[in-house]
């Protein structure tokens, strides 16, 4: 086939450093270092229904890329969102790619990243076709490349950069083989992703996908997938996957902006499954395009992107790796703060100290997310914020009882300040009947520690001293 028949469309406008453009006059100097040597980054984003999809996310991860390699480009972020908001409209485009770059600049030969100019920055709206149609249907075949991933002490996958002939490398073989996606690995031998695309196997009900630290892009689509995974109730694993893993695979898909959702049916001339897309490949490809084309508010999508807990009234499967992982939301630990003797450590700090899970978390558990625990949980979080107590691991079946408990002493705490400071300052005496959980420690001082919890039947471990200062602190 001529190249010809690959031309881009010459009616398109090119957002080109600040300006829309033809397609013929989106010229970049040959001298640019990202032509010469990749230096630089890109994002690609699909825009469904006139919105971007997943802006936020996409903006994060080309920010973050940005950083990594130390480019800094003339623009804010909203002014690229503005960018692709302004190309889309010029190209009058509603469903269709994006494709935004940004590169050193024009320079001197030489890898020198300083001897360059302004960073260029240009922004591509059309459309992107990765497979036939019918794929999506019937499923396609990949193999196993022999190019491994980049290790990452090299080039970081995570860093979306220009320099995609390690992907293009393995692209070969798979065409080679007569199909259009290869499985690359990384250099310990476990699965890392496709050359464009992300992995998904269902083994014995479970979704599961190779960790971040395999030595991956974090895709975009790849984070809502799961997502909408554990929304249908649907265990997932983000672990290490050998080749063998893939083989005993029950079914097997790919995930990618350009790509979408699309089911593998063979690989390495070994049938996946029965050969056919799954009942759990084909019910993610339908929420997926039901969320992405139907969705008509994208505004709120930045909690969907984020790895945080979904407060939708569904049941979560969760092992306790992705209980620390999610830890912040439902779990509260404060041991180590006490060991620390961290009194002045805030619960925001608090909630972003490492996760320890205690040992019966070891076995998978089910923990039910209804409207009622989600209540339960903000007064939790403002008792505790409120307070700044050191408590035991919180569970969120024992947030009400726990917040009551963190309520009943905080208003004694407040009480027990309000008189002792109007004693101290002449303005009457402490009266311990107006602190009933209040027992006095002995040793000639004034100092005070809480009664058994009538609520509870366990003993407090906080005491309160009380001094000149008129404040109580606490100490373990």
């Amino acid at each position: 086939m001529s190249n010809t028949d690959h031309t881009p469309d010459p009616n398109l406008k090119i957002w080109l450093d600040g300006k829309l453009v033809p397609t013929a006059e989106a010229n970049i100097n040959v001298f640019s270092h990202g032509l010469l040597y990749g230096d630089g980054v890109f994002e690609g984003v699909r825009c469904y229904n006139g919105r971007i999809f997943e802006c936020t996310a996409h903006m994060d991860r080309f920010m973050d890329s940005l950083k990594a390699i130390r480019l800094e480009i003339p623009y804010t972020r909203q002014q690229i969102i503005d960018a692709m908001q302004e190309t889309l409209k010029a190209n009058n485009t509603t469903d269709g790619y994006i494709r935004l770059v940004a590169a050193r600049g024009v320079g001197t030969l030489g890898i020198h990243p300083q001897r360059v100019g302004k960073p260029n920055v240009f922004i591509i709206v059309g459309k992107i076709q990765m497979f036939d149609p019918s794929m999506y249907e019937i499923g396609m075949k990949v193999i196993t490349a022999s190019t491994i991933r980049n290790h990452p002490n090299a080039l970081s996958p995570r860093i979306k950069s220009l320099n995609y002939l390690n992907n293009i490398l393995a692209k070969w073989e798979a065409i080679d083989a007569g199909c259009l996606e290869a499985v690359m690995l990384n250099h310990e031998g476990y699965v890392a992703e496709c050359t464009g695309d992300n992995l998904f196997i269902v083994q014995r009900g479970t979704l599961r996908t190779p960790a971040t630290h395999c030595g991956l892009l974090e895709g975009v689509t790849r984070r809502l997938i799961l997502h909408l995974g554990r929304k249908r109730g649907i265990p997932t694993d983000e672990t290490t996957l050998t080749r063998q893993d893939l083989y005993f695979a029950e079914e097997m898909f790919i995930t990618g902006t350009g790509a979408e959702v699309c089911p593998v049916t063979e690989i390495d001339k070994r049938s996946v499954g029965d050969g056919k897309p799954g009942p759990v490949t084909k019910q993610l490809i339908a929420d997926f395009r039901a969320y992405a084309v139907e969705r008509r508010d994208f505004r709120d999508q930045q909690s969907l992107i984020r790895p945080l807990p979904s407060l939708d009234p569904f049941e979560i499967r969760m092992s306790i790796e992705e209980a620390r992982r999610h830890g912040r939301a439902f779990f509260v630990n404060y041991r180590r703060m006490r060991q620390s003797r961290d009194i002045g450590c805030s619960y925001n700090q608090a909630t972003r100290r490492l996760i320890r899970a205690p040992r019966q978390l070891n076995r998978p558990m089910r923990i039910g997310i209804h409207p009622f625990r989600v209540l339960t949980l903000a007064i939790l979080m403002l008792a505790l914020a409120g307070a700044n107590a050191r408590g035991e691991l919180v569970h969120l079946k024992d947030g009400q009882r726990l917040a009551g408990r963190i309520v009943e002493e905080r208003e004694t705490e407040i009480r027990f300040r309000n008189r002792f400071n109007a004693g101290s300052t002449g303005g009457g005496a402490f009266n311990r009947s107006d602190c009933p959980n209040l027992s006095h420690t002995g040793g000639g001082g004034s100092n005070y520690k809480l009664r058994r919890s009538s609520r509870t039947g366990a003993m407090d471990r906080r005491v309160f001293s009380c001094g000149y200062v008129g404040a109580c602190r606490a100490v373990h």
